[in-house]
């Protein structure tokens, strides 16, 4: 199977698009899921919120990994990737440690709204790669 060639602006505008898209996705959920959420108590919305925000830093993270990755020669990719990775895992983990350990948040809120970022942008990504609308 050949591979097709993309330019770097035609990436760029696609990540663009996809970038609006799965932020508006996630909006939706972070709406729904305070609501939700508020009628528990408010310190567990401002939990959920927390999770979500740091979904949102994940997922930012993985976007300028990509970014990175497709203006790099194919040989240093692998290396950069694993690096870069492995750096952002152990900041993920260390930002949640800290919100339920120093803050006091919630922990299964938090990891709601974290997971619940994760799950909304694959979905979200299906349906724009099938080419549906949401």
């Amino acid at each position: 199977m050949l591979l097709k060639s993309v330019s770097m602006n035609t990436a760029a505008s696609s990540l663009s698009s996809v970038t609006l898209k799965v932020g508006l996705a996630n909006l939706v959920i972070w709406l729904v899921g305070f609501a939700a959420c508020v009628t528990i108590g408010l310190w567990v919305a401002f939990s959920f919120t927390a999770g979500l925000v740091t979904g949102i830093l994940n997922l930012y993270l993985y976007l300028r990994m990509v970014r990175k990755g497709i203006s790099m020669p194919i040989e240093s990719v692998a290396g950069f990737i694993g690096g870069v990775y492995f750096v952002k895992f152990l900041l993920i983990i260390t930002i949640l440690a800290l919100f339920i350990w120093k803050l006091k948040l919630t922990p299964w809120a938090l990891l709601l709204g974290f997971v619940g970022t994760i799950m909304t942008t694959i979905v979200t990504l299906v349906f724009i790669s099938r080419g549906e609308t949401i």
